[in-house]
């Protein structure tokens, strides 16, 4: 099987620069993989109507979005975020107490947060 050639445009290639060795490694060998078929099912998703443009979570902390022309794979976007500032709350505790919910969100002005529709039903 032959791999994709990968590109990056100038915005992806300057969040990749900007990446430790070590996590430039682990994305390198993430986008080989994806490269030898960029249009697998179970860890890509298709971004609108056109499946040739994507989105693919490939390494811890890492999503890239890309297209793919003829023979070319070309990263478009590359997000780079830091895991271990996620704070999950358990369901229970929500349950239990909903208002805690919301006193972690005040706490954390800048956090971004989802729920299901009935938990700005319970606060």
């Amino acid at each position: 099987m032959s791999e994709y050639r990968v590109q990056f445009t100038v915005e992806a290639r300057a969040a990749y620069d900007a990446l430790p060795p070590s996590r430039q490694d682990h994305l390198d060998r993430a986008v080989r993989i994806l490269a030898r078929d960029p249009f697998r099912k179970h860890s890509t998703a298709q971004l609108g109507p056109d499946e040739h443009l994507r989105k693919a979570y490939v390494a811890p902390g890492v999503m890239l979005e890309y297209m793919v022309a003829g023979a070319v794979m070309v990263v478009v976007v590359l997000e780079i975020f830091d895991e271990s500032a996620y704070l999950i709350m358990d369901p229970g505790a929500f349950l239990h107490e909903p208002a805690r919910w919301l006193r972690l969100l005040s706490a954390h002005p800048r956090a971004l947060s989802a729920a299901p529709n009935f938990a700005y039903d319970y606060c």
